[in-house]
Order: C-alpha cells, then structure tokens, then sequence
C-alpha cells in the first residue's frame, strides 16, 4: 500500500475546512492525494465532505485516507459522520466525538436560582421535580415555551417597533442521551392537555423537514377566482380551494433536533430562514413559484431536544452567523435524580393547576401590550447595556440576543400573574432563567471564535508557553497566507483569548511572540 506521510493529508484537511483553492498548494501531490484534491474542489459549492467520501468509496485504504487526514486538522473531522476508526459516528455504538469549537473546558451552569421559579410557572415545575428524573431548567424550558403558545398571541411588549409576545424557542441540550430531555417534556405536555385537550391533539407537532411545512401548520384560507358553469351561463367567482388553519398557534417539540439541523442544511432547504421569521414576525411566507403558501397571525414556539455533541456536529457555522441558534433559548440538562421504579406525576398534582391555566388563557385572550412599572424600569435600565454587548466568538453568535430574550421571557412570567404590567419580579425571574441559559451556552460552545484557523492557533498556543509568527506560519503548513493569519490573530486579541508582544532579546530584527491569555 502506498504510504500516507508526507504532503497531502493537510492540504484535504485545509479544502475541508473552507480554505479557497487558491491558497492551498496542490502541485505536485502524489496520489492518491491529487485526485482527492481534484474531487473536494469539484463539489462547486455542496458539500466538501461528501465529495470526500464520494471520492474515497471502493478504496482499500479508506480508513487510513480518513485517519491521515482527520489527525491534521480537527475542523475536517467535525464535518464528517465518519470516526477516525472509519465508523458511522452517528451510530449509537460509536457516539460523535466534540468538535474543535469546545476549546476551553468550561463549568456546568450554576443551578437556577429561586427568582426563575416566580407564580404558576416555578410552582409547576417544583410539583413536577419530585415525580422526575429530569433537570428542573428542561421542565421550566418545556413550562415556558408550552404555555406560551397556549395564552396565544395577544399579550405582548414592545421594544421600539418590535412586538415580543410571549413566544420563545429552546434546546434542551443533554450531555448524553441519557439525560432525561424527554422526560422534561411530557409533565408539561399532560398539564397542558388537562387544560385543553383540543390545542395538544391539534397544534402540538413534531418532524419539521422544511419552511413550506412549517408554514402549511398555520396557513391562511386560500381563495381563488375560478370559473363556474359551462356557456353563457359560466361566470367567475371566488372559490376557498383550502380552508386554512383557522388556530395560528403551534408548538413544536422536536425530540431529535438534530435530525431538524440536518435537514437544514441541505441545498435550497429554507427551514432555517422561516424559522428565524417565525420568532421575528407572525406573517410567514413561501415564494415557492407554483405553489406559495403565507400565513398571517402565526403564534409558534419551539423546543428541540440533542445532545452537546449532536449540536456541536451538525450545527452549520453559516446557522450561527446569520442568527438562528441565537433566537433559542440553549438549557443544558442532565438527569437530576435516579426513580429505579419510573417516573409518573401523580394525575391530581398536574389537575391541580388546570383552573388557574384557563384563567390565564381566558385573560390573555383580550389583546394587551405590557410596559414595565418603576421598579421593573429602573432595573432594565441598570442590566440593558449588558444584555446588549456583544460578545465574541461562538459564545456570541450564540447569544447576542440577549435584551429580547429577557424581555420575551418577562412577557411569559407577567402572563401567568395576569399582570398589565411587567414588575421587578417578573424581570428578575427572566433574568435569572437568561443567566442559566448563558451559561449552558458557554458550556456548549466554550471559548471558541468559529475560525479554523483562529481556533488552530488557540489550541496551539494552549499547548504551548508562546509561538512567533514563523511557528504559526508552520501550523499550517506554510500554506495559509498572511492576510488570513493577521485576522485570525486579530480575532484572538479583540476577544481577549490572546496576546502579542515583541521579542528583541535575539539583538536582530525583534521576534513576534504570541501566548494564550
């Protein structure tokens, strides 16, 4: 068998990863790298990864192609469904390894604090934790999204121009799949069903695979004008050719959310865009040319349930740049207690709260827009510059929502106290749920940038005391050009993961020394 050292397993690796053709020197590779090479680059514009193991089909030496490769360069790995054992890794006999974006080790979320527990809310979700084996942050998600699109749309804040009703999306995100994500889910589903049957039968769905579908769940009534009779007597008249869905709210519950990311990210699959619509607007539209779909007054929440790595695999960096993972809520969950003989809530602890739900419900039929009391204000005003800094990297992709978020999650706790106005508890509750939703998210993504070659560098620099700018240069190879270092780098000091400094200790010209912060 030919052997696999020398140039070729990092130039696969950097065409893996995103790196334009023309700053990867392919002259001269031997085979089988040349080839490999020649068919990454033809996937013009689809999937690198797949072109990859296209081209390495029938191989004998498969296995050892992947491992030469995957060992230069972690981000290759991370888009592939193949170990480095050339396994399927979304088997469950061979789960997804971690990603290059988990670079820092980073703390479990400190648990919720009482505020996050305020009115129906918090009194439901300590009902349910004695009765379950899951993370109480799981249930509340659950709580929150599921009785926000119950009370349906007409409540509501405003923040400039921009209506925050009490809708919200969330992932539940479980360090393996075993952490009970689905045991959060159900309680909230049974309390809801007692309260109204008709909304969990009808409008509670799962198994998104495309924005047409989610639209089609709350279209509007189609009318055409058609021609009616036959001769003379034929005249033209408006036909309802589909009733619609007359009930705009839906909630949806996907137990494998990573089936959803997937499915995203295929070509012209427009999931994501509507998605993103979804929690912006309540008018959605398909320009699909022989078919358009539109639907106004859509009420949606969602809640997915994957685990770290499954989030970590398929979640696309174009998905974390344009705003989509931004507008979930991100709840790491784990099992919280072991019941060896089942977890079941008593039917008269969930019945228990059926009375007050449709109190709720009754009042937030009438429309209403919540402002903040004194109190309510005064704090905003202190914690809004925070909530609105951007933060670098991963970790701010992830959550530079935050002012909206707190401000749709207050609109949820005001609702369940019937209130006209959001009050000091109320914002502190959501507050509270936000800085544990922060902190799973700084679990998940850790201290990442999202660059390949930002984040090589920062590994590498972990690893070591310092590196001058020649050892980086060599990181790669000496085959990724100077401008793209100069941003990495620059990437690493404006998040404040790294530090330069000047070395003029060698009496020449002084040396450019880097070292992790």
């Amino acid at each position: 068998m030919q052997a696999l050292g020398g140039r070729g397993p990092s130039e696969i690796a950097m065409l893996l990863a995103g790196t334009p053709k023309d700053q990867v020197r392919l002259d001269g590779l031997a085979e089988p790298w040349s080839d490999l090479a020649d068919a990454v680059f033809a996937s013009n514009g689809g999937s690198p990864m797949a072109a990859f193991e296209e081209a390495l089909a029938g191989r004998p030496n498969a296995d050892d192609i992947r491992r030469a490769v995957f060992a230069v360069d972690p981000v290759a790995r991370e888009a592939s469904d193949v170990d480095s054992d050339g396994n399927d890794a979304a088997s469950p006999s061979t789960p997804p390894t971690s990603t290059s974006w988990e670079l820092g080790a980073q703390a479990w979320p400190n648990a919720l604090g009482d505020a996050a527990y305020h009115g129906l809310i918090g009194r439901l979700v300590r009902a349910i934790q004695p009765f379950s084996e899951a993370d109480p942050a799981a249930i509340m998600l659950h709580t929150l999204t599921g009785l926000g699109v119950l009370v349906g749309p007409g409540v509501r804040a405003m923040a400039g121009d921009a209506p925050h009703p009490a809708k919200l999306f969330g992932i539940v995100v479980g360090e393996s799949s075993i952490s009970r994500k689905g045991s959060s889910h159900r309680p909230v589903e049974r309390t809801l069903a007692l309260a109204d049957p008709d909304f969990i039968r009808t409008r509670m769905v799962e198994g998104l695979s495309s924005g047409e579908g989610l639209i089609y769940q709350v279209r509007d009534e189609v009318i055409r004008r058609e021609k009616v009779g036959k001769g003379a007597a034929a005249e033209y008249q408006d036909v309802v050719t589909d009733p619609g869905e007359p009930d705009k709210r839906l909630w949806v519950v996907e137990s494998e959310f990573a089936t959803l990311l997937r499915v995203a990210g295929r070509e012209g699959n427009t999931l994501t865009s509507v998605v993103r619509r979804a929690w912006d607007r309540d008018d959605l539209r398909s320009m699909t040319k022989n078919s358009p779909i539109q639907a106004a007054g859509a009420h949606i929440s969602i809640v997915g349930h994957v685990t770290r790595d499954e989030l970590l695999r398929y979640l696309d960096r174009t998905e974390l740049a344009n705003g989509f993972i931004n507008r979930f809520l991100v709840v790491a969950a784990r099992r919280a207690r072991v019941l060896p003989d089942g977890e079941s809530v008593p039917s008269a602890v969930l019945e228990s709260f059926t009375a007050e739900i449709r109190a709720i419900c009754a009042w937030a039929s009438e429309p209403r827009c919540l402002t903040r009391d004194d109190g309510a204000t005064t704090l905003w005003r202190e914690v809004y510059e925070g909530l609105s800094d951007g933060r670098p990297g991963m970790l701010g992709a992830a959550t530079n929502r935050a002012a909206a978020q707190v401000l749709r999650l207050s609109v949820n706790y005001a609702v369940v106290d019937m209130s006209d106005v959001i009050t000091a508890p109320h914002l502190l509750a959501a507050l509270e749920y936000w800085r544990y939703a922060e902190q799973s998210a700084r679990w998940v993504f850790g201290d990442a940038i999202g660059d390949p070659t930002a984040d090589t560098i920062l590994n590498a620099l972990r690893r070591n005391d310092e590196l001058d700018r020649e050892d980086i240069v060599n990181l790669f190879g000496r085959h990724v050009n100077r401008s793209r270092l100069d941003r990495a780098l620059g990437d690493l000091l404006k998040a404040g993961l790294a530090r330069s400094s000047r070395d003029a200790s060698t009496g020449g010209r002084p040396r450019e020394v880097w070292r992790a912060t």
